[in-house]
């Protein structure tokens, strides 16, 4: 097997250079989305009324998910009264 200059045999360097070649591939696709994830944040900031340029990354999924727990609490108290209103109509027309 033969060297190469320093010290590494051949093969090694074959492997690499597929190695490298298939990685800077996916590197850049991750790049890519992750170019595509920052776009829809500053879209989502902006949808908050928020300026991308002062609101992180982190304040948007705390905002992000404090609106949907509160948004799921009320749909749930929604859900309740629609049921208690229907359960007091029932009960008015038997009687």
């Amino acid at each position: 097997m033969t060297q190469c200059p320093y010290g590494c045999p051949r093969i090694h360097i074959k492997i690499l250079k597929k190695f490298l070649h298939f990685a800077e591939t996916e590197v850049r696709a991750l790049a890519s989305l992750y170019s595509g994830v920052g776009r829809n944040v500053d879209a989502l900031i902006l949808y908050f009324g928020e300026d991308p340029a002062r609101c992180p990354f982190e304040q948007v999924m705390s905002t992000l998910l404090n609106f949907v727990r509160m948004f799921n609490q009320a749909h749930e108290k929604n859900c309740k009264q629609l049921e208690l209103e229907k359960k007091k109509e029932g009960e008015g027309i038997t009687k």
